[in-house]
């Protein structure tokens, strides 16, 4: 049996010789045209093998890119019980339903798994619950942290803010890799170029040294 996609692009390929032939005989009745009946057709048919290996490889280069198609929990069901029926091979039902060998037999070692789950629903809500409740504890805790930071955080924006100039210049460390000069700056509302600012009266201090 040929495969699904083989067989989709043996179709695909059957219209493009079509329309490959129709181009052809354009291109004949115009060489009669103008260059006379006694052209020769080699070029002709070197043109037509070479839009042939063309269409073909764009064929497959867009088959390969075709985006992979998802099947909902109700469609990998229905297949799965179709693949229980045996009534088609599992080379078959990969061709029926364009989906590999290697799936429909994840698929049913997934369902056959999990299966007791339809006669013992009250398992699936106890576990749903013991996750939400894990979650939800994990969320608070999240928020109590995310609080404490919020409020630390004010505090030190508050200290900084009452700082004066000099004071912000000597916090800025140019040690701190994960952490740039111009970034510090900007926390500490500065503007950059004064940590190159040097006053009249420290270069006097300076030079008296």
């Amino acid at each position: 049996m040929v495969p699904y996609h083989t067989a989709q692009l043996c179709t695909k390929l059957l219209t493009d010789y079509t329309a490959i032939l129709n181009f052809i005989n354009f291109v004949n009745d115009s060489n009669k045209l103008y260059s006379g009946p006694k052209k020769s057709d080699r070029k002709l048919d070197t043109l037509f093998r070479i839009v042939l290996v063309l269409l073909f490889h764009k064929r497959v280069y867009k088959m390969g890119r075709k985006k992979v198609r998802k099947f909902s929990s109700v469609e990998k069901t229905k297949i799965v019980l179709d693949l229980l029926k045996e009534e088609l091979t599992l080379v078959e039902l990969s061709s029926k339903y364009g989906v590999t060998s290697k799936t429909l037999q994840n698929w049913k070692h997934q369902f056959m798994e999990h299966a007791y789950l339809a006669f013992d629903p009250s398992k699936v809500v106890s576990a749903y619950k013991d996750e939400i409740a894990h979650l939800k504890d994990e969320n608070d805790s999240l928020a109590k942290t995310l609080g404490k930071t919020t409020v630390e955080r004010d505090w030190a924006v508050g200290k900084l803010k009452s700082l004066d100039l000099l004071s912000k210049k000597g916090l800025v460390e140019s040690k701190l890799t994960h952490l740039p000069k111009a970034r510090q700056c900007k926390l500490l509302s500065i503007n950059r170029s004064f940590l190159y600012y040097k006053s009249s009266i420290e270069d006097s201090f300076n030079k008296e040294l």
